[in-house]
């Protein structure tokens, strides 16, 4: 964990899950079939299916690209505090994701026509985590 304490590595870190992240919510407006989503008045459902996902991978996008240029600016190398809440943060983060895979599969089972909509719920809130933490950091040691 010694390359936490440079801030290009935070901006790599940050950097891939936003990658990630913000392909699928791009590709879900792009190639979602509006016929495998069911007709309801569910808000999540209508704005998946009006393919508003594509401004939030957007907007996740742009979001990174604003931290990993200030955290890629920072000179000054993180302490063990700082790094510490990386770890933590990596850690959480990890664990976050092992408990979406099983949470998806049910979801897929038993409430398929709401679980991908669910998923890109779970998804954003997760990579909103990472981007607060790493936030947090850089604007308190900036």
């Amino acid at each position: 964990m010694k390359l936490l304490k440079y801030p290009m590595a935070n901006a790599f870190y940050t950097g891939a899950i936003t990658v990630i992240y913000a392909t699928v919510f791009i590709l879900a407006a792009k190639f979602l079939n509006t016929h495998a989503i069911p007709d309801t008045n569910n808000s999540l459902v209508v704005f998946v299916k009006n393919g508003n996902s594509l401004y939030v991978g957007l907007i996740m996008i742009t979001i990174a690209v604003i931290l990993d240029i200030v955290s890629a600016s920072k000179k000054k190398l993180y302490d063990e505090y700082q790094c510490r809440i990386f770890e933590l943060n990596l850690i959480i983060s990890s664990i976050v994701n092992i408990i979406l895979l099983p949470i998806s599969a049910y979801m897929q089972l038993f409430f398929y026509a709401y679980s991908f909509c669910l998923i890109l719920l779970l998804m954003f809130l997760h990579w909103v985590l990472i981007i607060c933490v790493n936030s947090i950091i850089l604007i308190k040691n900036y």
